[in-house]
């Protein structure tokens, strides 16, 4: 093979290879946002930062709870304007630790899913999985919507 049709080759495989690495590098710094969005919401359980807590949720959204209850479950729904008024109010110190997050990005829509075990006052609570959904708008993610079970037995 001549030295044309080498460089014609190589150049062919950067032109073809180039923008899947553009591609996965936004992807990695897109996850990376949304991650750290949860991560504060994460920190406003902790701290009670009432403008921590606008600046990263959607205000007309909310959080579905599903609690087990013997043989059936109960549905729990907070809207964020209530999540975000109660903040001040809430009583105890809680800590939220997610584990094995998964992220799906789609545009201006995400999704994190991942295991979570939750305390309160030091003292563990319960266990489940979180899946928030996310929205970008101008230009930042916020969180719109968080569904989450609440679950006593097979905790790790």
């Amino acid at each position: 093979m001549n030295t044309n049709k080498k460089l014609t080759h190589v150049f062919l495989v950067i032109f073809i290879l180039f923008p899947l690495f553009i591609i996965s590098g936004n992807t990695s710094i897109e996850e990376k946002n949304v991650l750290e969005v949860v991560n504060k919401f994460l920190k406003v359980l902790e701290t009670g930062d009432i403008e921590m807590a606008r600046e990263i949720l959607v205000v007309e959204g909310a959080n579905f709870s599903v609690r087990e209850d013997g043989e059936s479950y109960k549905v729990r729904f907070t809207d964020y304007k209530s999540l975000i008024e109660n903040l001040p109010k809430t009583k105890g110190k809680y800590r939220e630790v997610i584990s094995d997050p998964k992220i799906l990005i789609h545009k201006k829509i995400a999704m994190l899913w991942a295991k979570y075990d939750f305390f309160v006052n030091g003292k563990f609570s319960h266990c489940g999985v979180d899946s928030f959904s996310l929205i970008k708008s101008e230009g930042k993610w916020k969180i719109a919507s968080i569904i989450y079970t609440v679950e006593k037995k097979g905790c790790n």
